[in-house]
């Protein structure tokens, strides 16, 4: 006995699929529809199905038979294949695809529970125990597939598979796999396989292993980092970054990973990250590395290299802690780590370190910062540590309105407009050189002081369109160290003595300025440009400094001839103090130029802007109480941007005065002898090209940083955008400065003039093979600069890098062929010869 459901019948199904639905409530009845009687070992959650083409249900045989896009549901399962079969009586559920006219299979059953898909050929399943059989099939655990002849799924969502397949590629025939001829997936947990080995386009390798985990939880989870082996001609066998991955908690990890070398060298590391989400994140790493290379001219002696090198990052969510805030960027180490211990070319080419933490309090009136700052010259040696720095802020507030009743509104007149703040900055600092810093007695090269800075300020208008701005200045500061200095008539020479105790000393500045703007606007007729704007912004300013006569003293020679005048001051860490009366007169003009124009290709908004001039400013100023060479340097400088592709920044110093063999000025002018202004010192260019500027603004947020979602990450730290076919960087980079070594009535004739250009770009030669190069030549040594040249293959489920630097210091190659997903990130090929094997 059965019911045949016509195809618009079951529809109504799908709208209401409680009509023939089975659920634990058999006292609803519905004469619109059939109903089941429930059995003793009936399921307890109501079943939703449908079909697009016809039902059939044989109430004698409690089954119900679904035809053409069949589709079922019960709790987080779901099945859709072409054909499915329901028993009510065994609760087993049959499905199968079928095959068209072509023999080719089609409506496969797709079978769904929770987070995992089956893709099979034929299946049936028991609602009741959940346990089930499924032939041919292919499902996704983490980042891989598993393939399985048969398999079998118990109660605990455990699956047996026979016959099994483990691979990361994605395609219904994969490129590569771990064959084994059992498997078991234990639910987010792992894989375990029996005797299994590696295929490649179907062909057996013998790469074959006894038995084989692969991790399959769900976040985090520790385990051994395998090493990567080779052989380096200098430092002889390896094995590298193997180690352990420690998951500690939801928040943090640690990777500690270490490289050995037959020959003695050998490294450690220790790389943390760490995330709490509206609180924190940033991440730790520490590296230390003893290199032994054979000496270059004495193959038979050993060059020890220690090195280390400290990372961190360190940035507080803003709404985390409002009013305080902690931020760190530590990069500090010894200055050869990167020279022998760096595989990235970027940071091979940084020769300065650069590290600060700061931790900011801010309360209503007032602001509290601390922290450090580091500096390091890979080139010099050279190393700066200011720590620690504090500085106490109390924010600008009006005096007059303190006495105001109740803090009322402020008035209109002059002085309600004075403001007063206060700044107390406390440093300590030590310069060294590297090798030294860690040395005894190193503390007595401190230097150590806390400055107090109070200014007055106020603003208002003259005139309605001048802006004027006085101000009076009060700086304080404080030393528990001072500097003296002695002449010694045997040498000739000067020594300077440090003397130990408090000493303070006052100054103090009055100033003023006023600034404007100007607009001009020149109009056209042309159908294409509109007008051409100027807009100019003169600053005039003013400031006198009394003369300081406490505390400066004077050092005489043997014949009474003044040799030196100083303060005990001159050598603290604020720098040297004013010791003569000063009245300067500054100017400084600065100049915008653009244009408006009508774009073809904008109907909505046709009128634009273009900037001809972004900036140009000229500025110096003239010191009216100097008794000689009372004009300072004149500095220019200037930027725009050509065509949204041209970037240009100038800048120059000229001097209006002549100047010596060394390079000192001259009390003689250049007007004097030349009848010129001045003579240009130094000057510089820097302009950068981008051939393709759509590649920069299609991948860069306002911000400048990468819009990840059109790269694609690989390892190493490199991206691939595959999105732009080609893209093509050119920058040239000039300096002008002159050389003292020959003269000739005080007339420089010859300068010194260096300048390089860098070319940078890659191209997608096809949709799977991308190059990409860096290089440049420097004029003055007439030899190319740093040159790199990567190449890019996608393999699909593999991936190819070649990373190549044909010539110079740093000749190097390495050829790495692995998969891409993480889970067999071990299975790669390495090859690789770094520059001092190749020395």
């Amino acid at each position: 006995m059965g019911l045949r459901l016509p195809a618009q019948d079951s529809s109504l199904v799908s709208r209401d699929s409680s009509r023939f639905a089975l659920s634990a409530d058999t006292t609803r009845k519905d004469s619109a529809a059939a109903s089941i009687p429930l059995a003793a070992n009936a399921i307890r959650s109501k079943v939703v199905y449908n079909a697009k083409d016809s039902m059939r249900v044989d109430l004698g045989e409690e089954k119900i038979y679904l035809y053409g896009e069949a589709d079922v549901t019960y709790e987080d399962i779901n099945l859709k294949a072409d054909y499915i079969e329901m028993s009510f009586k065994t609760n087993i559920v049959s499905a199968k695809g079928r095959k068209d006219s072509l023999g080719n299979l089609t409506g496969a059953p797709i079978f769904t529970q929770g987070p995992q898909t089956f893709n099979t050929e034929e299946m049936s399943f028991n609602f009741q125990t959940k346990k089930g059989r499924i032939s041919n099939v292919i499902t996704k655990e983490g980042e891989g597939y598993i393939h399985g002849a048969v398999v079998k799924k118990d109660t605990s969502d455990n699956f047996f598979i026979k016959s099994g397949q483990y691979t990361t590629c994605d395609l219904p025939h994969p490129h590569f796999y771990i064959g084994a001829t059992r498997l078991k997936v234990i639910k987010e947990d792992k894989i375990v396989t029996g005797p299994a080995n590696l295929w490649i386009e179907d062909v057996p390798t013998p790469l074959a292993i006894p038995f084989g985990f692969f991790p399959n939880k769900k976040g985090r989870a520790s385990g051994l980092l395998l090493p990567q082996y080779g052989e380096s001609q200098s430092l002889g066998f390896f094995l590298k970054q193997g180690g352990y991955y420690w998951g500690i908690n939801d928040y943090i990890d640690m990777a500690i990973t270490g490289d050995i070398y037959s020959k003695g060298s050998y490294a450690l590391r220790t790389n943390s990250a760490y995330n709490k989400r509206y609180a924190f994140n940033g991440g730790f790493s520490l590296d230390y590395a003893v290199n032994r290379f054979p000496n270059e001219s004495d193959f038979s002696k050993i060059d020890l290299q220690k090195n280390f090198f400290i990372k961190w990052r360190h940035m507080q969510d803003p709404k985390a802690r409002p009013g305080s805030r902690l931020s760190a960027d530590v990069n500090a180490g010894t200055s050869n780590f990167n020279r022998y211990n760096s595989t990235n070319s970027l940071d091979y080419l940084t020769n300065t370190f650069m590290s600060s933490v700061n931790y900011t309090k801010s309360w209503k009136y007032a602001t509290l910062t601390g922290g450090l700052t580091h500096n390091q010259n890979t080139q010099t040696k050279i190393v700066n540590i200011n720590a620690p720095t504090i500085a106490f802020a109390v924010n600008r507030f009006n005096p007059v309105n303190i006495f105001r009743e109740n803090n009322g509104a402020i008035g209109n007149k002059w002085y309600d407009k004075i403001g007063i703040s206060y700044t107390a900055d406390a440093r300590n600092d030590i310069t060294s050189v590297d090798s030294l810093l860690f040395e005894p007695g190193i503390e007595k090269k401190m230097r150590n002081g806390i400055r107090h800075s109070i200014p007055f300020t106020t603003s208002f208008n003259i005139l309605k369109y001048i802006n004027f701005n006085p101000r009076i200045d009060y700086s304080e500061v404080w030393y528990l160290q001072s500097y003296d200095r002695q002449y010694s008539p045997s040498t000739s020479l000067m020594t300077i003595d440090t003397i130990q105790g408090f000493s303070r000393a006052g100054d103090a500045r009055m100033a003023a300025s006023a600034t404007t703007k100007y607009y001009g606007m020149y109009t056209f007729r042309s159908q294409k440009i509109k007008a051409i704007r100027h807009i100019l912004i003169p600053t005039v300013g003013a400031s006198y400094s009394p003369e300081r006569i406490r505390g400066v003293n004077k050092v005489y020679g043997q014949t009474g001839q003044l040799l030196d005048q100083y303060t005990i001051y001159d050598n603290g860490i604020f720098g040297p103090l004013k010791t003569r009366e000063e009245g300067l007169l500054s100017f400084d003009l600065f100049n915008n130029l653009e244009m408006k124009y009508v774009s073809r290709k904008d109907t909505v908004n046709p009128v634009k802007k273009l900037p001809l001039i972004e900036g140009f400013s000229i500025n110096a100023n003239y010191n009216f109480l100097a008794d000689s060479m009372q004009w300072s340097d004149i500095r220019m400088s200037a930027r725009t941007n050509i065509l949204q592709k041209f970037d240009v920044q100038l800048n120059a110093v000229m001097s209006p005065y002549m100047l010596d063999t060394t390079g000192a000025r001259r009390n003689i002018s250049q007007w004097q002898v030349y009848g010129r202004v001045g003579q240009i010192t130094n000057a510089s260019a820097i302009l950068n090209f981008n051939f393709n500027p759509a590649a920069r603004k299609k991948n860069v947020n306002n911000n400048g940083t990468p819009v990840e979602k059109n790269l694609q990450y690989i390892h190493l730290m490199e991206y691939v955008d595959w999105t732009i076919p080609w893209n093509l960087n050119v920058n040239y980079n000039a300096v002008y400065s002159p050389s003292y070594s020959r003269r000739y009535r005080e007339q420089l004739l010859y300068y010194r003039v260096t300048h390089s250009l860098g070319v940078s770009g890659d191209i997608n030669l096809t949709e799977k093979w991308k190059i990409g190069f860096r290089s440049g030549y420097d004029f003055r040594s007439e030899k190319l600069t740093y040159t790199t040249l990567n190449i890019y293959r996608d393999l699909h489920c593999w991936e190819m890098r070649v990373n190549i630097v044909p010539f110079g210091e740093r000749k190097m190659y390495s050829v790495d062929i692995n998969v891409k997903a993480s889970t067999l990130r071990d299975l790669k090929l390495p090859m690789r010869r770094d520059w001092y094997d190749l020395r």
